[in-house]
C-alpha cells in the first residue's frame, strides 16, 4: 500500500470499461476549468483590491479547493480584518472560527 491506495485499486481501476475512464476524465477536466476560473477571478479581486462579501466567499470557495493557496489565505486574513473593523467582530470572528474548524480542519489538518 503506498500513498493510501493499495495494489488492487490500480488494478481496478485499470480494469474498467473505457467509457467509465472517459466519463472520469471529462469530469476532471471540468473540476480542473472550474478551479481555474476560481483562481483567475482571485487574482482579478486581489489586483482590484476588492473588499466586501464576494472576495470572502470567493476565498471561501478557493480554499475549499485548494487549502494550499497562501496568497488566497492572506488576502482572506486581509479581509477578515476590515471585517472586524466594520462590524460586529466577536460574531464575525466566531463564524470564521467556526468554518476553519468544521470545514477545513477536518479535511486538511496540515493546512
Amino acid at each position: 500500500m503506498q500513498h493510501g491506495r493499495s495494489k488492487a485499486d490500480a488494478v481496478f481501476a485499470a480494469a474498467q470499461p473505457e467509457e467509465i475512464r472517459a466519463a472520469r476524465a471529462v469530469l476532471e477536466q471540468r473540476r480542473i476549468a472550474d478551479y481555474r476560473s476560481l483562481v483567475a477571478e482571485f487574482r482579478a479581486a486581489r489586483s482590484t483590491n476588492a473588499t466586501g462579501d464576494a472576495p470572502l466567499a470567493l476565498t471561501t470557495s478557493l480554499l475549499a479547493a485548494n487549502p494550499d493557496l497562501y496568497s488566497a489565505w492572506n488576502y482572506r486574513r486581509e479581509l477578515l480584518l476590515l471585517l472586524f473593523q466594520s462590524v460586529d467582530a466577536d460574531q464575525a470572528l466566531a463564524a470564521e472560527l467556526n468554518w476553519l474548524v468544521k470545514a477545513v480542519l477536518p479535511l486538511n489538518p496540515k493546512s
